[in-house]
C-alpha cells in the first residue's frame, strides 16, 4: 500500500526524534543559562550549598522547540554530537570550546542581550 509504513519503522522514527530532543534538552540543562537559573532558584542549606531536587528543577525555563527556532535547536544537537564523538574517541577530550559554543547558541535561543549574557556569565 502506497504511503503506509510499518509500525517498527514509525517507532524507529519516533525513537530518533526523541533522541535528538534528549540531546537538545541535555545541552540546555547543562548550559550557563540553566546553571544561572538553578543557582538563583534552588533552595540552599545554611552553609550555602544548593539543594538540588525536583522542586528546584521544576521552575527552570526551557525554551520550547518551534519552527521558528529549529535552526538553533539543530545547531545545539550538532554540537552535542561533536562532544559525543570527541568523548567517544578520547574520553579525556577537552570539549570546553564546544560547550562555550552551545552556551552561545542557547543565549540566542533565549534572546538574551549582551548585558544579560554578562550577568549570566559573571554569576555562574
Amino acid at each position: 500500500m502506497q504511503g503506509f509504513t510499518t509500525l517498527s519503522h514509525k517507532l524507529l522514527q519516533v525513537q530518533n526524534y526523541l533522541l535528538r530532543k534528549v540531546k537538545f534538552l541535555t545541552a540546555v540543562l547543562n548550559s550557563r543559562v540553566s546553571h544561572y537559573q538553578l543557582f538563583g532558584l534552588a533552595p540552599k542549606t545554611r552553609t550555602g550549598d544548593l539543594v538540588v531536587s525536583v522542586q528546584a528543577l521544576e521552575p527552570l525555563l526551557v525554551a520550547p522547540v518551534t519552527d521558528a527556532n529549529q535552526s538553533l535547536v539543530g545547531q545545539i544537537e550538532t554540537l552535542v554530537d561533536e562532544i559525543i564523538a570527541a568523548k567517544t574517541a578520547t574520553p579525556d577530550a577537552d570539549v570546553v570550546s564546544v560547550e562555550n559554543e552551545i552556551d552561545g547558541v542557547v543565549y540566542s535561543l533565549y534572546g538574551l542581550t549582551a548585558e544579560e549574557i554578562v550577568i549570566v556569565e559573571e554569576n555562574v
